[in-house]
């Protein structure tokens, strides 16, 4: 868990104008330029305002976990908990191994509940890749933009704009 302001963050919270400029390299997974891995119970997180400039790469062969430009790994969606952003943007390239997801914002995202004004500007490349969100069920994107080459290192695996897959 490698995070550039939080390597692993536990209860409801607010994380309000933060920067994280430096890149991270790695052998492990749940990286973010944020908070590297979050869990927390029936509760809600906010993130607003955040950008990650800094290059983030995870050469981990263990699929458990993510790599995204604002937060690596949320477990919130065990405990019911949901995560909303809004305003962040990621402008580092995120890199993983084929064992790991990566996206742009938000690594391997359970339960987040909305992006709004959101934007990636960097490449993805990973076991899936994504500009915001992998895996979206019930989720709203709003006034969202990304760009970038994106790279998925598995085959039949996810690549999205926006999301990987909506379901």
């Amino acid at each position: 868990q490698i995070g550039g302001i939080a390597a692993r963050a536990e209860s409801a919270m607010t994380i309000a104008r933060c920067a994280n400029y430096a890149p991270i390299s790695t052998q492990f997974n749940r990286v973010g330029g944020m908070v590297g891995f979050f869990i927390f119970n029936a509760a809600t997180v906010t993130i607003t305002d955040c950008v990650n400039r800094g290059n983030l790469t995870s050469t981990t062969g263990k699929a458990d976990g993510g790599i995204g430009g604002i937060v690596g790994f949320n477990y919130s969606n065990n405990y019911n908990g949901v995560v909303n952003y809004l305003r962040c943007a990621n402008y580092g390239d995120i890199t993983a191994s084929s064992s790991v997801g990566a996206t742009g914002m938000a690594g391997d995202a359970g339960n987040v509940q909305s992006y709004s004004f959101c934007a990636n500007y960097g490449n993805v490349t990973g076991k899936t890749a994504s500009g915001l969100h992998g895996t979206a069920s019930g989720i709203t994107f709003a006034n969202c933009y990304s760009e970038g080459t994106f790279t998925a290192l598995t085959t039949g695996a996810t690549i999205g704009l926006v999301a990987g897959w909506i379901k």
